[in-house]
């Protein structure tokens, strides 16, 4: 169960602020129920439900400034029905944009949107076309959830199983937003702000990530627009890579090896992108789209 429910992190900000001591409250609290003896491990889905709400909830807070229309309309309409009736304007006045229609974050927050039914919170999601089957699959979990909530006597001995169903209700929202380019258009391309002559990222990066709350599969998503791009210095390039293979190994071997077998790159690019690889131990073989369709990238 721990190590299957540690990719919950992937889908959680990379630099989280404020939220950190409660991520960490709910994930200790995971740790500690699951490593316990007995029953009691069965009652770790209850934080685990909560860690994954969250996780949900970074992906509404970003739907709601890429489609802020579209999210004023799901909450005016009732499809995203809100706790209480005073909690609506507060919604609404929550979408993280400033006056430039640009995102920010200081005037609104993630947690917010707790005010929302966390089933109805789903239906914002019709903006990146889930599944139907997705939203069933939420109400059973929530339900499931409210269950261990009230003293009936119930016990979940099938706790550990559903896990992997919360990540595979992530890994499909995530998967949904990337086709959309959710995170490219309220984002843009980050290479555009690193600065010439720049040797270390270290702090561009800390910085990036705690203004975006990008997960590690949302900086996954952007990867190659940084790696692709002409600005930055072989320094700043090598930089990147790094980051990239340690937080989103997966897309940025994909987009190395894309680079590494596409015309489209010049000749240093390319023999560092194998070089990258080989030290990786992974092949640069040529891309095909049916190549990339497998791998999950697109």
């Amino acid at each position: 169960m721990y190590e299957d429910a540690q990719e919950i992190f992937d889908y959680l900000p990379i630099e989280s602020g404020s939220e950190s001591r409660y991520i960490k409250q709910l994930w200790d609290s995971f740790i500690l129920l699951s490593e316990g003896k007995d029953d009691i491990p069965y009652f770790s889905i209850v934080p685990f439900h909560l860690l994954f709400m969250l996780a949900v909830q970074y992906k509404a807070y970003r739907i709601s400034a890429w489609k802020k229309d579209l999210y004023v309309s799901k909450i005016n309409s009732g499809q995203c029905k809100t706790y209480g009736k005073g909690n609506k304007q507060q919604l609404l006045n929550n979408i993280p944009l400033n006056k430039d229609d640009v995102w920010d974050t200081t005037q609104s927050s993630v947690k917010t949107l707790c005010l929302i039914n966390e089933k109805g919170l789903f239906n914002l999601f019709d903006a990146v076309e889930i599944d139907q089957d997705i939203k069933e699959r939420v109400c059973a979990l929530v339900d499931n959830r409210n269950d261990r909530l009230h003293a009936n006597g119930e016990i979940d001995e099938k706790a550990e199983s559903k896990i992997s169903e919360y990540l595979s209700i992530l890994d499909h929202i995530h998967k949904q937003c990337v086709e959309k380019e959710v995170n490219r258009n309220i984002q843009g391309n980050w290479a555009d702000d690193i600065e010439e002559g720049i040797l270390d990222l270290k702090e561009f990066f800390q910085a990036k990530f705690l203004y975006s709350q990008f997960s590690p599969h949302d900086f996954g998503d952007v990867i190659g627009d940084l790696l692709q791009a002409e600005n930055l210095d072989f320094e700043q390039w090598e930089q990147v890579v790094n980051k990239g293979l340690e937080l989103a190994y997966d897309q940025t071997i994909f987009e190395l090896k894309l680079i590494a077998s596409s015309d489209e790159f010049d000749e240093d690019k390319k023999f560092n992108a194998d070089r990258i690889l080989r030290e990786n131990s992974e092949e640069s073989p040529m891309l095909t789209l049916d190549d990339a369709q497998d791998s999950g990238v697109i």
